[in-house]
């Protein structure tokens, strides 16, 4: 008898635990044409404009801020400034991304025509590009495997499908003076492009000129 209600009990307990279990992530959506700045914590991952096309909705991510993945679809408008993409960042059919600052922990994705600008932050391990994608890169000391590549455009190796290409190794100082270290994939007709940013003294010529246009008019 004693054997049996200990046989009970645990039967119990396993219930009990069962039932405490934390419930599914669920998606959050912003579609409606608006501005979001999220510097807040988010469990959940996050999409933009999803079945929404021509809406254009912004979402910028700031210090503070922090989501479980997030996705940008059909012509949004997302800005990396600060805060931690826990997982990947997705930019999907003609979505625009913007990274200046910030953490993604895994890394992204960028497809159907999305064009994302890569300035600044932490981006994760892999970089996949394909289907008419643009990953622009702007920084210094750019190497692919090891070896110096300088500026340019690298594309696909095979010219199919991303899962298929070998993988490359893309290092090299971003504009903030942050590092990228990173495994990159590139996909059928999809290209990462590799921007050398402006020695500061071309940058002071470029303020003088502009000072000069403004007091001319």
């Amino acid at each position: 008898m004693k054997k049996r209600n200990v046989t009970i009990w645990m039967t119990a307990a396993v219930v009990v635990l069962y039932l405490a279990s934390p419930p599914l992530m669920a998606d959050v959506y912003f579609k409606d044409g608006q501005i979001h700045n999220i510097d807040y914590k988010i469990k959940d991952d996050v999409k933009v404009d999803i079945w929404a096309p021509g809406m254009h909705t912004t979402v910028n991510l700031f210090d503070g801020g922090e989501v479980a993945g997030l996705s940008g679809y059909e012509d949004s408008h997302l800005n990396i400034l600060g805060g931690l993409v826990g997982t990947w960042l997705t930019a999907r059919y003609r979505s625009q991304v913007d990274i200046s600052g910030g953490s993604i922990r895994h890394g992204l994705i960028a497809y159907g025509n999305s064009h994302v600008d890569i300035s600044g932050g932490l981006v994760g391990d892999e970089l996949i590009a394909w289907p008419s994608s643009v990953l622009t890169i702007y920084g210094s000391d750019f190497a692919v495997d090891g070896k110096g590549v300088g500026y340019g455009k690298l594309t696909s190796i095979l010219g199919g499908y991303y899962g298929d290409e070998p993988r490359r190794h893309l290092t090299g100082i971003l504009l903030s003076g942050d590092l990228i270290h990173s495994n990159f994939y590139i996909g059928q007709d999809a290209k990462i492009s590799l921007t050398p940013v402006p020695e500061p003294s071309t940058l002071l010529l470029l303020g003088l000129g502009v000072l000069a246009i403004r007091r001319r008019y």
